[in-house]
């Protein structure tokens, strides 16, 4: 859409014209540091996880309320960690009761070891309503506590992982794992998919691909030296954009699991959060700012005119203005 949505640890939530990159409106978390975000396209409303446990539902004229199950309870009793939402369509072979208009499934994962699942649907008057669906205690291990969510739209499989460095995917209904992935020498930290594959991030400094029908690892990419923040995927082309430190870099992967570097960027920032805007790659840095970098020609998706038929130029390198304090999330 037209609106970008941010968080960041200052405890605002901002909503940005996407053409311009100028600040709309800004919503403060009074008390509870805001540990993650994501934003439902459908139900047209902000989730926030904190650190306190707590989850929020906001709406864009900042009213908010808490996600409780039926009694008024929180679910959780640690920080928030992760969030990711599932479009879940009208198909019983895909969720329990056939519900032809479909709705939105956010998952919450947490430090205490928990994934949440709510259904956001909409009311008659377009009010979006969350309802807890269940909750499924995902890592056994006491130390292992969930730090990255994922999801694959052509598989219907979930993903979490945590401390361990062990990937646990799951099926959008179920309570137990169908597979443990191992590989990884540290935390995982994020994830991205892509068709039938998965990828992983992790503060070893790898990413790693999975065949996730055979649950199985294709490949080990060692493009970073630090701690992957992010991964973002680009569909239309099938490139992948990872962040770690200041480095950002593009890559493809071929038919033969080889990898082309396509192209890297380098900046005095930490960079956590990716975000595409057209023909330009959006980068939420830890110093609170979002720097602008042009994506290369043979990634880029076709460029949209906006209303008055203006293309967005792309801007090497460029910093926009430092509004939050500190540490950006990005969504759209």
């Amino acid at each position: 859409g037209g609106v970008l949505y941010t968080a960041a640890m200052d405890n605002t939530i901002r909503m940005w014209d996407a053409e311009t990159l100028e600040c709309i409106k800004c919503i403060k978390e009074k008390k509870e540091e805001i540990t993650a975000m994501i934003y439902l396209p459908r139900a047209n409303v902000i989730i926030t996880g904190h650190e306190n446990s707590d989850l929020k539902m906001w709406s864009l004229d900042c009213e908010q309320a808490y996600l409780r199950t039926v009694t008024g309870q929180s679910v959780h009793e640690n920080t928030i960690s992760a969030l990711i939402v599932v479009h879940v369509h009208g198909d019983s072979s895909v969720q329990p009761e056939n519900t032809p208009t479909g709705f939105e499934l956010v998952v919450a994962g947490s430090y205490d070891r928990l994934m949440s699942f709510w259904r956001v649907t909409l009311t008659s008057d377009s009010t979006a309503m969350a309802k807890f669906e269940r909750v499924v205690h995902a890592h056994p291990d006491a130390t292992d506590e969930i730090l990255a969510l994922g999801s694959s739209a052509t598989t219907g499989a979930l993903f979490s992982g945590g401390n361990e460095g062990i990937i646990r995917q799951w099926s959008l209904w179920g309570t137990v794992p169908e597979a443990e992935l191992r590989g990884h020498e540290d935390a995982i930290t994020c994830f991205a998919a892509d068709g039938h594959f998965l990828y992983s991030g992790s503060a070893d400094g790898t990413i790693r691909i999975w065949e996730c029908t055979r649950k199985r690892q294709l490949k080990v990419l060692n493009l970073h030296e630090v701690t992957v923040q992010a991964l973002l995927m680009l569909p239309d082309s099938g490139a992948c954009i990872s962040c770690a430190g200041g480095k950002v870099v593009i890559w493809q992967c071929d038919g033969d699991n080889e990898v082309t570097v396509i192209r890297s960027y380098e900046q005095p920032e930490d960079f956590r959060a990716l975000h595409v805007r057209q023909q330009d790659l959006l980068a939420g840095c830890e110093s609170g700012k979002i720097v602008s970098f042009p994506l290369p020609e043979e990634v880029a998706p076709a460029a949209d005119e906006g209303p008055s038929g203006v293309k967005t130029p792309p801007s090497e390198g460029e910093g926009q203005p430092d509004n939050h304090e500190k540490n950006e999330g990005l969504a759209a």
